[in-house]
């Protein structure tokens, strides 16, 4: 059911049997409190897009949580939704609690909801399906200042891929208190990472990642002005077969490319600075007999090109791939 007016879910008499939800309302346009107050049984996927919270007498004088009795919900989206910039407001740390039901949730996707409380109000062990989480966020998020939200992330058993954005002290804090911990179960489980945030520096991804010890993709961005030797990847997991790194003025030097190579079962890698680039031949140079692995290698494009054959990259038969970025092979 694409778009459903207010009037339908607020007093719809078969709303119960929507199977997806998707609400794109536009800034301008809160979601009714007796909407939020419908129980959702066979919703299997519901996506909201640039709503806000509601302002009216009935939301200040009821626990108001997203839906009740979300058994069947398998993704949920939320997307700039509940900001706040009409009508300021604080969300009700009860907001999650229609999700208390939601034991067949698989993804968790959070896109820049600034005023969203923490996940602590939760119970992990309900959660036996959530296998991917995204927090992404354009400003520091109340629900990642909270160490709760990490806590939760932390008890979640079936936790694979992890997408974040730590922007503030108390987030990197929590994180790591939390959830980055020797013997963290989930952080151990993972298979695919996600860091932004301009407040990494190589230390603290090092941390990170020295309990990520089944990792096989990481991708990381680090601050516009940074120049990051890639010291961090001495504690990648050594069966590390995904690398993206994106930032940095002289993300490309010589250091960082050293230490890539390190990752010998290294079979992508992505490298995208803001600043001056390498030349391809260089970079493709090193990685020919250091990561035999390699199939693809994505550069920024005034990376320079080397020509038909300079430079070539074993494929997984253990022959040579030949590399013509002039011709776009």
């Amino acid at each position: 059911f694409l778009v459903p007016p207010a009037a339908y879910l607020c007093d719809g008499a078969n709303v119960a049997d929507l199977t997806a939800v998707e609400w794109s309302a536009g800034n301008a346009c809160d979601i009714p409190a007796a909407a939020l107050q419908r129980a959702l049984p066979n919703a299997q996927r519901i996506s909201i897009v640039g709503t806000h919270w509601p302002t009216d007498d009935e939301s200040s004088a009821t626990a108001l949580s997203l839906f009740r009795d979300l058994r069947n919900l398998r993704r949920l989206e939320l997307c700039s939704a509940f900001r706040g910039y009409i009508h300021p407001t604080t969300i009700p740390t009860s907001f999650w609690n229609g999700l208390a039901a939601a034991s067949n949730l698989e993804a968790l996707d959070v896109n820049h909801c600034p005023t969203l409380p923490g996940l602590g109000t939760l119970d992990p062990g309900n959660f036996r399906s959530l296998r991917s989480v995204r927090l992404e966020f354009f400003e520091p998020p109340v629900m990642l200042a909270d160490p709760g939200t990490f806590g939760f992330l932390a008890g979640l058993p079936a936790l694979a891929t992890f997408s974040v954005t730590l922007k503030c002290h108390a987030s990197v804090a929590a994180a790591m208190q939390k959830f980055f911990v020797a013997g963290g179960q989930a952080a151990e489980r993972l298979t695919e990472l996600v860091l932004h945030g301009w407040l990494l520096d190589e230390p603290t991804i090092a941390r990170m990642l020295r309990t990520t010890t089944s990792l096989r993709t990481l991708r990381v961005s680090v601050a516009a002005n940074a120049a990051p030797d890639g010291g961090f990847l001495d504690a990648a997991p050594a069966m590390l077969h995904t690398l993206i790194v994106t930032g940095g003025d002289a993300l490309l030097d010589g250091a960082l490319l050293s230490n890539v190579a390190r990752l010998s079962h290294l079979r992508h890698l992505g490298l995208k600075t803001f600043g001056r680039a390498p030349h391809a031949a260089t970079v493709l140079g090193v990685l020919t007999w250091s990561c035999p692995n390699m199939r693809t290698v994505q550069l920024p494009a005034d990376a320079g090109a080397p020509g038909v054959n300079e430079v070539s990259v074993a494929g997984s038969d253990g022959q040579p791939v030949w590399w013509d970025l002039v011709g776009g092979t």
